[in-house]
């Protein structure tokens, strides 16, 4: 790839991993994430370009994963969660453009989808006051995309003293009662939400094809990664 008037010019060599669209990357190609532009995420799509992400809030990801799992069983739900290794990290390997693997399945009483999120002691306040529409987006995505309507949001909140052991790599007792919790219900309209899974493939499918990403959509760090600066 390289930059020529005014675009990142794409080479056959930069288009033979292309992976899908998926929930984490949904916002940033309809050009609504504040900490994501379009063509950054297209990179990441195109396999050009991976976000070095801190291992901490990956294991505590999992950790509030394993808690919400447990929530649901004490509540006497039935629940289905996948090996990301085995289904390749993605439930929907019919679907050529859209994927990902969904947190969690309630199967009974009734289908619902829930989206599990972690975050630090401090910010339970602000999380119930403000929504996070790009957190909502991806619990819609993986609602859509399972066409079930009836979707969960669940935040798992961690004290210092928690995290510190995570950041230490001790293990932490999957117990509901050690944990604060905020959860809703996430609205989905279909037909708006499909009008914006229509627009990042049409963008996704036209950058593709003329070969080329605008730069005005790349953010500075990233193309600095790829040794691309002007």
């Amino acid at each position: 790839m390289k930059i020529n008037n005014g675009f990142l010019e794409l080479e056959d060599s930069d288009l033979q991993k292309i992976k899908k669209i998926t929930a984490t990357n949904m916002t940033a190609l309809l050009g609504t994430n504040k900490f994501r532009k379009r063509g950054d995420a297209l990179l990441m799509i195109l396999n050009a370009y991976k976000e070095v992400i801190d291992p901490f809030y990956t294991k505590r990801g999992e950790i509030a994963e394993l808690i919400v799992r447990e929530l649901l069983k004490q509540k006497e739900y039935e629940i289905k969660f996948w090996d990301k290794f085995e289904i390749n990290f993605d439930n929907f390997p019919n679907d050529k453009e859209l994927g990902g693997m969904i947190d969690i399945a309630i199967t009974a009483p009734n289908r619902q989808v829930v989206e599990c999120k972690s975050k630090n002691i401090s910010k339970l306040g602000a999380t119930k006051k403000f929504a996070n529409d790009d957190y909502e987006h991806q619990a819609q995505f993986y609602g859509y995309l399972s066409n079930c309507d009836d979707i969960n949001l669940i935040y798992v909140f961690f004290t210092n003293e928690q995290e510190r052991k995570i950041k230490q790599g001790k293990d932490l007792p999957i117990d509901p009662s050690l944990y604060q919790y905020y959860g809703y219900k996430v609205k989905l309209d279909r037909d708006k939400f499909k009008e914006e899974i229509d627009k990042c493939i049409a963008y996704k499918r036209e950058c593709i094809e003329h070969r080329r990403i605008p730069l005005e959509d790349i953010s500075p760090k990233v193309l600095e990664k790829l040794n691309l600066n002007n």
